[in-house]
């Protein structure tokens, strides 16, 4: 099931600003394909994607050898303008601190989007959590508009579609 998140309009207009993203939240919330819809539909075709799993036991493995690889990888690839999107970024605490350096050197022209469940794990091994570096977002589970549902007079009832949402899907025209 894919339903409209509110954080797809922020992600609209966060790629005028000038700051990488770091979202926070627990997991299964739909963080991760939030913001796969947006690159696949909505994302400004102006920047190349790059999108990182650190989940994905052999990108783990390559970036905790050597977390400058990230950067030589984004380089080897043309454009200037690139959207780096990574997935889990608390199972690599590390690679922050690489995320760090490439966003001082080229944070005109590249946005991080970074993904977690976790700050603390990252806390606790003394990770960086990029201050000052990234505007810091907390996605929850469905609100209730996501779900197209509202309270009205203590009774729930089904919201209409809202009107230009970008690629939003209604709860109850669901795919």
């Amino acid at each position: 099931m894919t339903y409209y998140r509110v954080i797809a309009d922020y992600l609209d207009a966060w790629t005028r600003r000038p700051k990488s993203l770091l979202i926070w939240g627990p997991r299964q919330v739909g963080k991760t394909t939030a913001i796969m819809n947006w690159i696949r539909g909505a994302s400004p075709k102006r920047f190349e994607t790059h999108i990182y799993g650190f989940h994905e036991p052999a990108v783990r493995r390559r970036v905790e050898q050597d977390a400058s690889v990230l950067e030589r990888e984004i380089s080897a690839r043309p454009g200037k303008r690139k959207i780096i999107f990574i997935d889990e970024a608390q199972k690599i605490p590390v690679a922050m601190d690489a995320v760090q350096g490439m966003i001082d050197r080229r944070g005109r022209d590249w946005k991080f989007i970074l993904t977690g469940s976790s700050a603390r794990k990252i806390r606790r091994a003394g990770g960086n959590l990029l201050p000052g570096r990234v505007f810091e977002r907390r996605m929850d589970p469905l609100l209730w508009s996501e779900a197209g549902l509202s309270a009205t007079g203590g009774e729930i009832v089904p919201m209409p579609p809202a009107a230009g949402a970008s690629g939003a899907v209604p709860a109850y025209g669901i795919e």
